[in-house]
């Protein structure tokens, strides 16, 4: 499971999971799931959908809160925050 972390604007670290790289279905497959294993992520699940190439992570948790973040190159990931404590 790879670790996201975020410095909000009052200056605290939020840490978060990363749950879903996703990348232009122009890259193809092979080229996504190459560039998530050279990079230490899992590449043995993916699905096309929406012109976009979904290599998930991790599962959603109930009460998530979930973030976009780019990487460049068209790459993107959705981070998944804890939900506020009540």
């Amino acid at each position: 499971m790879m670790i996201a972390t975020e410095v909000t604007r009052s200056g605290r670290k939020r840490h978060g999971r990363i749950v879903s790289l996703m990348f232009p279905s122009n890259w193809g497959t092979t080229r996504a799931r190459a560039w998530a294993r050279h990079h230490g992520f899992a590449d043995t699940f993916y699905q096309v959908e929406g012109g976009m190439i979904h290599i998930p992570q991790a599962p959603v948790r109930k009460g998530d809160r979930i973030r976009t973040v780019s990487f460049g190159k068209g790459i993107e990931a959705r981070i998944a925050f804890r939900g506020p404590r009540r």
